[in-house]
């Protein structure tokens, strides 16, 4: 069922309709630059004798190649301002013969103006520059733009392509400001000139607002105001084999190297230019993601997951944080983008590069607040209080629901710490879905998308219907997999994969927990019995790790999922055992055949 579409047949407007939830931003931000960046009136004196050649050169060697296209260039915006300073647009006054006939006064008057508006309006800085830097100024009066009222305020421009003259058309309702430009001796050279210049000026201004997310709707020429690299770095892969599980047509498909940001995507670490942004401190780096899919249903839905389950979450510390999305329009065609926090890899990132913490029991401490996290992250994902917010127009707290539908190690990203171990954060909602009551607990798995080897026995079992505990099941699997890390090791996961293979009822070799009798009951694997019972058996297993395995093996991996537990349920069960941490280290550093529980 659609997110929009309530069970009576109603529409809801949720979150993406909703304005004051997501603010879709069509001026690249410039608004919010000039409210953010105000630039402070001063008294312009000339010094010396600027040309518009010196300033285009300048211009032109301050452009960048945009890392995504090379043939599309911008020139960041502190960049601009040191080359366009306010001295400098009055000395341009008095080289431009159509500036000439203006007294002194009125060329100090028109300079303010262009640098810092007047009676109202926005400054013109970006629209003199275009002006200059698309060779205008030596044809044509370009002071006539600016008494007609162009101003940066009606930036961006757009192209009509109606007709083959391509008209261009600005931001203001009230009147085309830029229409002198579609008539009379200029060409449609000239305006393609002017554009391509404007959107060199104009990479937008990206500012996070926690209660309101920033969607930009950017024309095709825009660029996303990423720092240029050589090394276009890919997010640190897994680097562990693939399951060996049979591969289906519903499956999540992508690149690997996403690392926990989700497949159909291209996902890359960039820096973003300072004068551009307003973001939260993420050490300098954002991890960006294209879709490979221009479906805009698609993107609809993943932003909707990530915003629902961000409003259910207080403390959003294991969720991932979507800081604004990008909308890349050409024609008919939408290409979308997430800008999220970077993490430094996946979870199986976290087990090759912290191998000292293998049997360290202190850092059990650490692993119960983890665990604690990410199920409190799955408890807001699938609203399962009745006391989470709700959309103003959703006034059942029953009505509305999330599945994330593709948990595993490489979708849990892990977030380096300046104190502590960090932290570990579920993320990739590709796969994530809102319903509503009705679909609640009666999906057909055949329809659904899924991880192979951490899927739950729902998905394979004659008739079996999918809900919200499929979820607890392969983030059981995941726990299971962390502990046995923790124990014996990085190499833990990959032998535990090779146990597991057995062959299904097709004939392939799969590594999941669990096997099929007779296509209608699941039963775990008995290597996963096995491995449980070894994990209890080693000398570094504490009563911690052994109620947690219990946990695992009798709640988190019931195949019955009647008997599985649900999100609130074990998250007060994970509250218990992190207190018991918190109140005794016997419980957590001591193995547990050496002392009795503390707990």
């Amino acid at each position: 069922m659609n997110l929009k579409e309530a069970p009576n047949g109603t529409k809801w407007s949720f979150h993406l309709d909703n304005p004051d939830r997501v603010r879709h931003i069509t001026d690249n931000g410039e608004c919010l630059c000039h409210e953010d960046k105000p630039t402070p009136r001063c008294v312009i004196e000339p010094k010396g004798t600027t040309t518009t050649r010196d300033i285009r050169g300048e211009l032109e060697t301050a452009q960048v190649r945009y890392q995504f296209d090379p043939d599309k260039k911008f020139i960041p915006r502190s960049r601009y301002t040191k080359i366009m300073t306010p001295v400098r647009v009055l000395e341009i006054m008095y080289d431009l013969p159509c500036f000439k006939s203006r007294t002194p006064k009125q060329k100090q008057t028109l300079a303010q103006s262009i640098c810092f508006g007047s009676d109202g309006q926005r400054p013109a800085l970006k629209v003199f520059g275009a002006l200059i830097l698309s060779k205008l100024e030596f044809e044509h009066d370009i002071s006539e733009h600016l008494d007609n009222g162009l101003n940066d305020g009606c930036l961006p421009l757009k192209a009509d392509t109606s007709d083959s003259a391509e008209k261009l058309h600005c931001e203001c309702k009230s009147k085309n400001h830029i229409e002198i430009m579609n008539i009379g001796k200029y060409t449609p050279s000239d305006r393609e000139s002017f554009l391509r210049s404007v959107h060199r000026l104009t990479a937008p201004y990206v500012a996070y607002q926690p209660d309101r997310h920033s969607h930009y709707v950017l024309d095709h020429g825009n660029c996303i105001p990423i720092k240029f690299s050589n090394d276009r770095t890919r997010m640190p892969s897994p680097e562990r084999k693939n399951s060996r599980s049979k591969k289906t047509s519903n499956e999540q498909g992508g690149n690997p190297a996403n690392g926990g940001y989700g497949g159909f995507s291209e996902v890359h670490r960039v820096q973003l230019y300072d004068s551009h942004c307003r973001l939260p401190d993420t050490g300098g780096y954002y991890a960006l993601k294209k879709l490979t899919s221009h479906n805009r249903h698609d993107f609809e839905l993943e932003l909707s997951s990530l915003l629902f389950s961000a409003d259910q979450n207080g403390d959003k510390r294991h969720l991932i944080h979507v800081l604004a999305t990008f909308e890349e329009r050409l024609n008919n065609l939408s290409t979308f983008y997430f800008l999220f926090d970077c993490a430094e890899g996946p979870l199986e990132y976290f087990w090759r590069t912290n191998t000292p913490l293998v049997g360290d029991m202190t850092h059990c401490l650490s692993m119960s607040a983890q665990f604690l996290g990410l199920a409190k992250a799955l408890e807001a994902i699938h609203n399962d209080r009745s006391n989470f917010p709700l959309p103003k127009d959703v006034t059942d707290p029953k009505n509305i629901y999330g599945r994330h539908g593709d948990i595993k190690p490489s979708n849990i990203l892990y977030f380096r710490s300046s104190a502590g171990e960090g932290r570990l954060v579920l993320a990739d909602f590709g796969l994530g879905r809102l319903h509503t009551k009705v679909s609640r607990s009666i999906q057909d798995p055949k329809l659904l998308s899924r991880t192979e080897t951490y899927r739950s026995p729902e998905f394979d079992i004659l008739d079996g219907l999918v809900g919200p505990k499929a979820d607890v099941y392969s983030l059981g699997c995941v726990f299971l997999e962390h502990i046995g890390w923790f124990l014996l090791g990085a190499d833990f996961p990959d032998k535990f994969s090779d146990e597991r293979l057995m062959k299904d009822m097709y004939g392939f070799e799969v590594d999941t927990f669990f096997t099929l009798i007779e296509q209608k009951k699941a039963v775990i694997k008995p290597a996963v019995e096995k491995s449980i019972a070894d994990l209890k058996e080693n000398k570094a297993c504490s009563w911690f790790l052994v109620q947690m395995l219990e946990l695992i093996e009798h709640q988190m991996l019931a195949c019955d999922k009647e008997n599985r537990i649900r999100a609130t349920p074990l998250v007060k069960r994970l509250e218990d055992l992190h207190q018991g941490c918190q109140h005794s280290e016997t419980f957590y550093t001591k193995s547990w055949k050496d002392c009795k529980c503390p707990v």
